[in-house]
């Protein structure tokens, strides 16, 4: 199921034709079509409301006609509203020009969708909506109920998943893949393992900002817990993720991330911690009341607005908690004069003298200690006659893959073993200290407007794409490899 980045950028062309507008993916695996479309579209983030959008149903019949044949990103959504409005199967396959197979399967499931509507508390009926891949708080909505009320009904009736291993050769060979799928069938083929055990839940689908950053952040995490003789549960639904290499994780299951389906593995599981991401903060709201070994991964602290009136410079540590490891100052790249927002593009290390960087570093490291959690932080300042601290954030995920390939280390795996009880890694923490810098590291943002047919938008980092990296023996050849000149305008005259 592919993501798209309209909800971020609302005035791009949402027309799909032979040109790429999505900005990742996810998928669903089920025992059947209508479950793996639901699954596949729970994973991209529509949630329970998949099937009951108000925006398509205030759409006149004329709208609706105009978008069955000139199709959007939304046309899984438009398709399913026309089915509800009597559209025929083979009305909707002649206008669209898709096969009548499909139809009859979201045929199958808006049938559902309105038996559930107009029995509440059926339970036959929750038992074949759980089959084919329905949400507890899409089931929780037609019949006005909250979720945890729909999964209670599950468990008084015993309707509870089972998992099946995702198998290469549909069963010609003994194969196995270490891919599991939940499914509401009798048998199940998830055999938990006695041993030290830690779930890492993914990333998710690709989408504008930071993905690609977290992706790259779980697999380094699902790397050092192998290092410290883990076994590795991954869940993600992402087919295109470097974390789903089957190399980095001792098992896998590919299902919404989502907390029903959370709390079912769990069940079955019984991990000794569980790895969430800080940037899913829906789920860690939603599973902090319940009990869990849960080891939040310090990603994306809120950068508060302030005028960048000056030169902005960011002090970079790692904390454990008592002390403050310096890990070099960065230099922001801001192409706005009017406010400050993400930065674009970075260089690494900022050209500053001497004295300056002895005082940066003694002011950051002075407000990093007051930090009430070990991890990566930054400490912002602005230059105008003098340096000026804005404020202290846990470092954004896309720069710490930046500063890791800059120092030749990886500090995801490093904020693994920090966050992680009992652990101990101060010598390697000094040693840290010990690295010498020796090129230049920059890099620049990439946009996808080119592609969306989208002009002179605003550049902010919640539109970014992706980024590029380049060395040089100083900050003006490491951005004219990016070829950077062309694309920003920067504070403080000279970007040497």
């Amino acid at each position: 199921m592919p993501i798209w980045p309209f909800d971020v950028l609302p005035d791009a062309d949402r027309t799909l034709s032979t040109q790429m507008r999505s900005t990742g993916s996810t998928m669903g695996i089920g025992r059947s079509t209508e479950e793996a479309l639901v699954k596949a579209i729970r994973a991209a983030h529509f949630h329970a409301g998949s099937f009951m959008v108000d925006q398509q149903r205030k759409l006149s019949d004329d709208q609706i006609v105009q978008l069955l044949i000139h199709p959007r990103a939304n046309r899984i959504m438009i398709l399913m509203e026309a089915l509800r409005r009597g559209y025929s199967i083979n009305e909707l396959a002649e206008l669209t020009k898709i096969d009548p197979f499909y139809f009859h399967k979201l045929k199958k499931l808006q049938q559902l969708e309105q038996n559930l509507a107009t029995h509440p508390g059926d339970g036959e009926l929750l038992q074949k909506a759980k089959y084919y891949g329905l949400s507890d708080r899409f089931i929780g909505q037609l019949w006005q109920l909250p979720e945890k009320d729909i999964a209670a009904l599950r468990g008084q009736a015993q309707i509870i998943p089972t998992y099946k291993e995702v198998d290469p050769s549909a069963g010609e060979f003994e194969q196995h893949s270490c891919s599991f799928f939940a499914t509401f069938e009798q048998e199940n083929e998830s055999q938990p393992v006695n041993r030290k055990k830690a779930l890492v839940i993914g990333s998710g689908g690709f989408r504008l900002g930071n993905g690609g950053a977290a992706d790259y952040f779980t697999a380094s995490v699902l790397q050092q817990l192998q290092a410290e003789q883990y076994f590795t549960i991954l869940l993600n639904n992402n087919p295109n993720a470097v974390s789903m290499s089957p190399t980095l994780s001792d098992k896998q299951y590919i299902e919404p991330l989502e907390t029903p389906d959370i709390m079912q593995i769990v069940a079955l599981e019984h991990p000794d911690i569980i790895y969430l991401p800080n940037i899913r903060k829906r789920l860690a709201q939603e599973l902090k009341d319940l009990d869990l070994p849960i080891v939040l991964l310090p990603q994306n602290g809120p950068l508060l607005s302030h005028m960048a009136s000056g030169s902005e410079f960011v002090f970079n540590a790692i904390f454990d908690g008592e002390k403050v490891y310096p890990l070099g100052i960065s230099s922001y790249l801001i192409q706005s004069q009017s406010g400050f927002g993400e930065p674009t593009a970075v260089v690494f290390p900022a050209h500053l003298n001497e004295s300056d960087q002895l005082e940066l570093t003694q002011q950051g490291t002075n407000e990093i200690k007051q930090q009430h959690s070990p991890g990566l932080y930054q400490t912002l300042f602005v230059k105008t006659e003098r340096f000026h601290r804005e404020q202290t954030r846990i470092i954004t995920l896309p720069e710490i893959a930046f500063l890791s390939k800059s120092l030749g280390v990886s500090l995801a795996r490093i904020t693994t073993q920090i966050v992680t009880p009992g652990t101990n890694i101060k010598e390697k923490l000094q040693a840290l200290m010990q690295i010498k810098i020796s090129k230049t590291a920059a890099y620049a943002s990439t946009f996808p407007f080119k592609a969306l047919h989208l002009f002179d938008e605003s550049i902010t980092a919640n539109n970014v794409l992706g980024a590029e990296m380049a060395f040089g023996n100083s900050t003006t050849e490491a951005l004219q490899r990016l070829n950077v000149k062309g694309k920003f305008r920067f504070h403080g005259g000279s970007i040497n």
